[in-house]
C-alpha cells in the first residue's frame, strides 16, 4: 500500500516511505497543468495583453502557493534518505549559499527570467527538435512529437537541477535542492509545452512564448518570491 493518501503526506509518512514521493508529487503537477489548460481555454478570445495577464497570474499563484508545498516534501524525503543527523553535520562543514545571499530583485526577477530563457526558452526547444527529428524516423508524427517533449523536459530539468549543485562545496548537501529544482524544472517544462500540445499540428511547438513561457516564467518568479519571503521572515 502506498504511503501517500493526501495531497501532501505527513512527515512520518515521508520518512517511512520516501520512495513514494513521486506519486505524491504527481498530484500537484496535475492540478497545476489542469489550471493552465483551463486558463488557456478561457482566455483564447481575449487580446494578447489579457492572455498574458491571466497566464502570468495563474503561473505566479502556482509558484508561490502550490509548488513550495511539494518542494518541502521532496526536500525532507531526500534528507531522510541521506539521514538527518548526517545532513546536519555536513551542512555545518559545507553550508548552502556560503557568503552573502542575493538581493530580492536578483532572486525574484533576474534569476528566474534568465534561467527560464536559457533552459525552457533555448535548451529545451533545441533538444526537442533534435529528438523529434530522430523519433520521426521510427514513429508516427504525433507519437514522435510526444516523445520529443518528454525527453526534452526530462533532460532540461535534470540539467537545471544539476546546475544548482554548485550552491554547496559538498554535493551531498546540495542534493535536496537539486531534487527540488529538478522537480520544479519538470513542472515548468510541462508548462512550457502545455500550450503547445493543446494545439493541432507540430508547428505550434515553436510558437508558445505567450502561452508556455509566460506561465513558466511567472511560476519561477512566484516560487523564488516564496523563498525570498521565508528568508525575510527568518531574518526578522
Amino acid at each position: 500500500m502506498g504511503c501517500c493518501t493526501a495531497l501532501c503526506p505527513s512527515w512520518s509518512e515521508i520518512v517511512a516511505c520516501p520512495a513514494n514521493i513521486i506519486g505524491c508529487a504527481a498530484k500537484p503537477i496535475n492540478i497545476a497543468l489542469d489550471a493552465i489548460r483551463s486558463a488557456n481555454e478561457r482566455v483564447e478570445n481575449l487580446p494578447l495583453l489579457g492572455k498574458l495577464a491571466v497566464r502570468i497570474t495563474v503561473g505566479f499563484a502556482i509558484g508561490y502557493f502550490l509548488m513550495p508545498m511539494v518542494s518541502i516534501v521532496i526536500a525532507v524525503a531526500v534528507t531522510a534518505l541521506i539521514g538527518f543527523d548526517k545532513m546536519a553535520k555536513l551542512q555545518k562543514e559545507a553550508p548552502l549559499y556560503k557568503g552573502e545571499m542575493p538581493s530580492a530583485f536578483a532572486l525574484c526577477i533576474v534569476a528566474p527570467v534568465f534561467e527560464e530563457v536559457v533552459f525552457r526558452g533555448m535548451i529545451q526547444p533545441v533538444v526537442k527538435k533534435g529528438v523529434n527529428f530522430v523519433a520521426s524516423c521510427c514513429f508516427a508524427e504525433a507519437t514522435a512529437r510526444k516523445i520529443s517533449v518528454v525527453v526534452a523536459v526530462i533532460f532540461t530539468s535534470s540539467l537545471f537541477g544539476l546546475a544548482h549543485m554548485t550552491n554547496s562545496a559538498n554535493p551531498i548537501v546540495a542534493l535536496p535542492q537539486v531534487a527540488v529544482t529538478t522537480f520544479g524544472g519538470i513542472v515548468m517544462g510541462l508548462m512550457k509545452e502545455s500550450g503547445n500540445l493543446a494545439d493541432d499540428g507540430p508547428e505550434c511547438c515553436d510558437n508558445a512564448w505567450t502561452k508556455g513561457m509566460a506561465t513558466c516564467t511567472a511560476t519561477h518568479i512566484g516560487n523564488n518570491s516564496f523563498v525570498a519571503t521565508i528568508i525575510y521572515l527568518a531574518g526578522k
